[in-house]
């Protein structure tokens, strides 16, 4: 397939998109089901490639589709190609914060801890990282309550 054809082809999904949309913010919830469909291997692919050999690119694509479902209803779906683009942004917004919290990830224990170089530790490391630990699983409970509200 040329550029060109590609092209087309892209453009005629995100009219497909749009359409969609344009269903989803009339009232038709099932409609998310064809903006799903049409936008799932393209985002899985960028989602991939931001994290190529760990599954968490699965928990960003739902959280991702979980932000356009609640904020489509806001967006002008007459213009497919910005749509489109404010869609890949919330994906792209995602991804980031995604990476971002695993590079502030605390291991799960210490024998993990200890795979990553720290051979040796002193009794102030490991209170350190026990701290960090229960900061850090406080902080993912506060994060879940909210989301429940």
């Amino acid at each position: 397939m040329g550029n060109e054809e590609k092209n087309v082809n892209q453009a005629a999904d995100k009219e497909r998109v749009a359409a969609a949309a344009r269903r989803f913010q009339q009232g038709d919830e099932s409609a998310f089901n064809d903006i799903y469909a049409e936008t799932l291997i393209g985002f899985s692919e960028q989602a991939q490639e931001w994290f190529p050999d760990d599954p968490v690119y699965q928990d960003a694509l739902q959280i991702a589709y979980a932000e356009i479902a609640a904020g489509l209803k806001e967006q002008d779906a007459g213009d497919a190609d910005a749509l489109y683009a404010w869609m890949e942004g919330v994906l792209h917004g995602v991804l980031d914060a995604v990476q971002k919290q695993k590079e502030r990830e605390v291991p799960e224990d210490l024998e993990e801890f200890l795979k990553i170089g720290k051979s040796i530790i002193s009794t102030k490391d490991i209170e350190d990282f026990e701290k960090k630990k229960k900061e850090d699983e406080e902080k993912r409970e506060e994060a879940e309550i909210m989301n429940l509200h």
